[in-house]
């Protein structure tokens, strides 16, 4: 409380003044009131809406002692918003009171708007202590007649400076404001130094606790007991990765004006988990695989935020010193591995190496990691024995050479044109001939070290051929007469279907139709072909096609080739189809 002015007149009317001491910081991650030099990431928006009670914060004392509440309570929602780019954030505040009492009586009604900019000059995750300045203009906008806004717009500068001591933030605020002058009798309110202290206790990742201490003093005047200060304990704690939850409780220390008998506090937040850096290593926490040791640059797996040992370099190498592509494992304390002239960060000690590549013998050997920038690692591999030459030949059924057929090992080369010799490892291995127009063929051969073989495939014309939207076969699938078993004479032509399903994984599946000649009931015909279609199916399933990727139904009579009752018609009438229905990409 403070004898603002002795006059009668003044119990009737309310000065053109703000008596709201407290504003909520808009950007503060763990304090209510007191600003720090937190920098948000490039286009973060944040937004806070802040409920807060203050009890007799302006009250009159006439000659006597006698006090009148000027504002008798206020109950005031602050609505903020803020977004940062680079260093830079601004932001707005819109106090909107949504019950004021005193000698105005209640009222309700906006108060004076105001616009923020803070400037980061210093990182306090990468510098000893977090630097700012802090600029905001106010607005004469109060639409209230209580002693909650100015008469004219106003001003504030102020410098922010902050550090951290493990989970406990320390900021400190000091700047100047500026206001319109009023004369309140024996008590001028105009320009003023305004300081606030903050702490914040950071509890959990999530939570907090915080207290501040807030003050302005007048520059024209310094009235005993005219000086306010307020202080306020607080908490907050997160609720979601965009939510956070706010409140606190305040009283004033003095009685000077705008500091009331108590205040209460509540907040909630849009706040976007800040992207932080705990080790100070340039590399964010979300990136960083040792978020609380820094990395150790060095050229070598800078980019992960963990400090490496020993770079090691390992290369595979035959007797005459050329590279060999195979690989290799150290193993002791920690277990690494990589390719031949890869390498890994370890820490020095003793390690097992293994090697080993193909065709060559496998190598293990103890090794000794020393403390160093650099270590490389040569590993000399003794080849196997000696490699088979294998030729292959591929003709059709008459004795022509196919010269655009390739021939494979499986599990081993691939794409290998024939009548060229090729080394191969010797054993027992499964060769595959393919080439357009024919049939896949495979043979099972021995072969031994330092041997030269020769194989022939003689290809035989497909009769199954993938088109964009079926599978063509160039024979009729043959069925007992009225019934769905599948004569001997067709096992051949499915086993080819079934093979070419199987070379084409990229076709998801496939409709199977059965059609029926004319002769007979529609009814009839129509679960006949329906039958020999399902037939189909469950042949080529037992030959290895997944059942998923096949459907089939049956049409009867109803889609002819061929109109006509005649033999001809008749026989090109009755069929089974295949329609590529999905493939993947």
């Amino acid at each position: 409380m403070i004898a603002l002015f002795l006059a009668a007149q003044a119990q009737t009317t309310s000065p053109e003044i703000n008596g709201q001491l407290f504003r909520p910081s808009m950007d503060a991650r763990q304090t209510l009131w007191t600003d720090d030099s937190t920098r948000s990431p490039n286009g973060t928006l944040l937004a806070r809406a802040v409920l807060h009670y203050a009890n007799r914060p302006v009250v009159f004392l006439d000659q006597d002692g006698n006090p009148t509440p000027i504002v008798r309570d206020v109950v005031q929602l602050s609505a903020l918003a803020a977004y940062s780019r680079g260093p830079v954030r601004i932001g707005v505040d819109v106090p909107v009171y949504l019950r004021s009492g005193g000698i105005e009586g209640g009222e309700t009604g906006l108060g004076d708007v105001g616009a923020e900019l803070k400037l980061t000059m210093a990182d306090r995750n990468k510098a000893p202590i977090g630097l700012a300045l802090l600029g905001r203009v106010t607005a004469p906008t109060t639409t209230v007649a209580a002693s909650l806004g100015n008469r004219g717009f106003g001003w504030e500068v102020s410098a922010v400076v902050d550090r951290e001591f493990g989970p406990l933030l320390v900021a400190a605020n000091i700047g100047t404001r500026g206001l319109p002058d009023t004369e309140l009798e024996n008590f001028e309110w105009s320009d003023q130094l305004q300081g606030r202290l903050g702490l914040g206790l950071a509890v959990s990742p999530n939570g907090g606790l915080s207290l501040d201490v807030g003050t302005n003093v007048n520059y024209a005047n310094v009235v005993p007991g005219a000086t306010p200060a307020e202080a306020i304990l607080g908490g907050y704690g997160r609720l979601t990765d965009s939510l956070v939850l706010r409140g606190g409780v305040g009283s004033g220390i003095t009685t000077g004006f705008g500091a009331p008998r108590f205040r209460v506090i509540s907040g909630l937040a849009y706040e976007p988990a800040a992207e932080q850096d705990a080790d100070a290593d340039g590399i964010l926490d979300k990136d960083d695989a040792c978020p609380r040791v820094p990395e150790d640059p060095d050229g070598f797996e800078d980019l992960d935020g963990c400090p490496e040992g020993t770079p090691v370099m390992v290369r595979l190498v035959d007797p005459d010193g050329k590279p060999v592509d195979g690989r290799w494992m150290l193993e002791g304390d920690t277990k690494v591995a990589g390719g031949s002239g890869e390498g890994a960060s370890v820490e020095a000690g003793a390690y097992t190496l293994e090697a080993f590549a193909k065709g060559y013998g496998d190598v293990e050997r103890s090794v000794e990691v020393p403390e160093g920038a650099s270590y490389e690692l040569v590993v000399e591999l003794t080849p196997n024995a000696v490699l088979t030459q294998l030729t292959v030949s591929v003709t059709d059924e008459e004795g022509a050479p196919i010269p655009e057929a390739r021939w494979a090992v499986v599990g081993g080369l691939e794409g290998q044109p024939p009548g060229e010799t090729v080394d191969v490892d010797p054993g027992d291995l499964t060769v595959e001939v393919s080439a357009p127009g024919y049939r896949l063929a495979k043979q099972e051969v021995s072969l031994k070290p330092g041997d030269t073989s020769s194989l022939v495939f003689v290809l035989a014309k497909a009769r199954a051929e993938v088109t964009a939207s079926r599978i063509e076969i160039k024979d009729s699938i043959y069925f007992e007469t009225a019934k769905a078993i599948i004569k001997a004479e067709s096992h051949d032509l499915l086993d080819e279907v079934a093979e070419v399903l199987q070379a084409h994984p990229e076709i998801l599946r496939v409709r199977i139709e059965g059609h029926t000649d004319s002769r007979g009931s529609a009814t009839y015909n129509l679960k006949l072909s329906d039958d020999r279609a399902a037939s189909v199916r469950n042949y080529l399933i037992q030959r290895g096609v997944e059942g998923a990727r096949l459907d089939s139904v049956g049409f009867g009579e109803s889609h002819p080739l061929v109109q006509g009752e005649t033999e001809e018609a008749w026989a090109n009438n009755r069929r089974v189809d295949f329609f590529v229905v999905e493939r993947s990409e």
